[in-house]
């Protein structure tokens, strides 16, 4: 089961709210959210470390796990390996997914204006001609983004996977002598999520109230 913890925000935090959510999380998670310098993206890092919080209460796991956070190119795991959590956000909305048994990727993104024509090598050429086809081609094209990125963040090795090559039937996924199971999550009309995993597993939702 990959479960999916998600929020909604509107508005930005003021300083006070911010640091008040901040001594929330543990000491040695706070680096990570306030690494970055846009307030926005520091208060999405913020949420984001909230929710798998949330998640963690939620499987009423070991609370030795909460500081084991290490990373591998820039991906944070539990150094208890038979956990694996990712997070993604995009402009007002935050998600979050962990899974027990299995390692997973997820991405969100707001479905909004984009000059798709800078991406055409990010797809192959079928790929490419289904998205110029399509009545909505900028749904089109945000449908097999998060698809693919849901895929390269499972993988863990970023930029050296060559995302055009990813090769999508239905809701699998191959690439070279990998495969991957994707699913699409409805949680907003206005949002596309994607989530992968190696295993095809049951997918649950859950919403939480931060801000």
């Amino acid at each position: 089961m990959i479960e999916i913890f998600y929020t909604k925000y509107c508005n930005s935090l003021d300083e006070a709210h911010f640091n008040a959510l901040l001594k929330d999380i543990p000491v040695t998670w706070r680096p990570s959210v306030l690494k970055y310098k846009q307030a926005q993206d520091r208060q999405a890092s913020l949420l984001g470390r909230l929710l798998l919080l949330d998640a963690l209460r939620y499987f009423e796991s070991d609370p030795d796990l909460v500081a084991s956070l290490n990373y591998i190119n820039d991906r944070p795991f539990f150094n208890n390996l038979s956990w694996d959590f990712n997070i993604s956000h995009s402009e007002g909305l935050v998600v979050c997914a962990i899974c027990k048994q299995h390692k997973i990727g997820i991405d969100t993104e707001k479905i909004r204006p984009i000059n798709i024509r800078y991406y055409h090598k990010t797809m192959s050429p079928a790929q490419w001609k289904e998205i110029k086809n399509s009545i909505a081609a900028e749904i089109a094209f945000w449908k097999y983004w998060t698809m693919k990125e849901s895929i390269v963040k499972e993988d863990g090795c970023g930029i050296l996977i060559p995302i055009k090559d990813i090769k999508l039937i239905g809701n699998t996924a191959f690439l070279n002598d990998k495969r991957w199971y994707v699913h699409e999550v409805y949680l907003d009309k206005d949002y596309i999520t994607s989530v992968a995993c190696r295993e095809a597993l049951q997918v649950s939702l859950q919403q939480v109230h931060i801000v």
